[in-house]
């Protein structure tokens, strides 16, 4: 049986979280099955919005199944994710709120707070520890960025803003830096 106290490795956490008994599974095995997971959220069908979210298995080919549900249902909402948690937030109607998943786990999302300027088409990256949304659609678009601790529930902080406003629009990062691109004005 682990050790849950001190500093946990990401085999011990998932463990943890999973009560897995995983005694001759190496850390590296854990972390590649974790890393494997690819999610997203269905925000629009034909009936109208929906709150599910899909997951995949990003190093085989198949279709996808269900994760696990949004507490709102919405289209247009940005998305990013730590290796251990991933979030969406905003999204059709102007919503401003927050939720989380733990990608190791399936289920239904939880609250994590609200924007700081509710939108829909907000772009998302992430660092490891860091979240940032950029930009959306109010009832005009919008310049905001705004960010978030991943590992901590809360609301968005203000972060500054994009050089103009735009929604809909590309982004990617590094541990160190991001970039928001294109999108509509």
């Amino acid at each position: 049986m682990p050790n849950y106290q001190g500093v946990w490795s990401l085999s011990t956490q998932y463990q943890y979280n999973t009560d897995w008994q995983a005694d001759n599974v190496s850390p590296a095995r854990v972390a590649a099955t974790i890393a494997a997971r690819g999610l997203f959220h269905l925000g629009e069908t034909a009936n109208g919005n929906v709150n599910i979210i899909e997951q995949l298995n990003t190093v085989s080919a198949g279709n996808s199944t269900d994760f696990g549900d949004r507490t709102v249902a919405a289209t247009a909402a940005g998305a990013l994710a730590s290796a251990t948690r991933g979030v969406f937030a905003g999204g059709a109607s102007n919503t401003n709120v927050v939720d989380f998943v733990t990608i190791a786990s399936a289920g239904n999302a939880i609250d994590f707070g609200n924007l700081a300027a509710a939108a829909q088409g907000t772009s998302g990256l992430s660092s490891a520890t860091r979240g940032v949304f950029g930009g959306g659609y109010t009832n005009d678009e919008i310049n905001t960025i705004q960010y978030i601790t991943i590992a901590n529930t809360g609301n968005t902080t203000d972060f500054g803003d994009l050089t103009q406003a735009r929604y809909i629009l590309s982004s990617c990062g590094s541990p160190t830096r991001g970039i928001f691109s294109g999108g509509l004005a």
